[in-house]
């Protein structure tokens, strides 16, 4: 329930004044643990704290680098939210964490968080997705950190499950994002209903058979061909 009225709360609107639609996200975000945790790591050594107890170097930094991802995700979702793009800066303020940190819990907190994901993929196949091949990278990348949270927590429970190559996948969403741009750009293209992959094969073929192999891939093409079809451009150019 929580996770619905936050994705329902953050979707973008286009009524109301920014001040409005920015005081909508801010109550979605009030309770989010992304806003909540940073609240509740107090530093002993502080003025405002009742003893002073030291604080290890390692503690600090790790609680230092929660509180930057945390924020990076905040600023993306607010962004998003507000109708902007996610931008190479707010992608890589959110990778950051893998430098200092693991990127297993950027992944977890996407998948806490599912609007991360959604806007995420919005950037990569929506009717307004990101055109910088560099950004787009990134994005994917992140896209892909969500996926192999959601396999490991998935093999928790059935062993049997493979945890995705973070490298490999997110290739595999950046080339599904750019098949769609393919494929939108075509007169005619051939879908098929199996799995045939190969770069000799035709843009069609290949969209198929990857939106087959991998979900999220088939995810992003939904919201690729929603967005296409709810522009009133679509009946004359069908």
């Amino acid at each position: 329930l929580r996770e619905e009225l936050e994705e329902e709360m953050m979707k973008p609107v286009s009524t109301g004044t920014t001040f409005q639609r920015k005081r909508r996200i801010d109550v979605a975000l009030a309770m989010s643990d992304l806003v909540q945790r940073q609240r509740r790591r107090l530093d002993p050594t502080s003025d405002d704290a009742m003893n002073h107890l030291h604080v290890p170097s390692n503690v600090a930094q790790k609680n230092n680098l929660a509180d930057a991802l945390d924020s990076a995700i905040v600023t993306m979702l607010t962004k998003s939210s507000l109708g902007n793009q996610v931008d190479k800066d707010m992608a890589e303020n959110i990778l950051k964490f893998a430098y200092g940190g693991s990127t297993e819990r950027i992944g977890d907190l996407f998948i806490k968080h599912p609007f991360t994901i959604t806007t995420l993929l919005h950037n990569l196949f929506g009717a307004k997705r990101i055109r910088q091949l560099e950004t787009r990278l990134k994005c994917a990348r992140l896209v892909a950190l969500a996926v192999t949270a959601s396999e490991r927590a998935a093999r928790s429970k059935q062993e049997d499950i493979v945890v995705s190559n973070e490298d490999t996948l997110s290739q595999i969403v950046l080339k599904g994002s750019q098949l769609c741009e393919q494929v939108e750009n075509m007169v005619s293209f051939t879908a098929i209903d199996s799995v045939e992959e190969g770069h000799e094969t035709s843009a069609g073929r290949q969209l198929s058979a990857i939106c087959i192999k991998y979900p999220v891939i088939a995810q992003g093409a939904l919201i690729w061909a929603k967005g296409l079809a709810s522009n009133p451009d679509f009946v004359t150019t069908a």
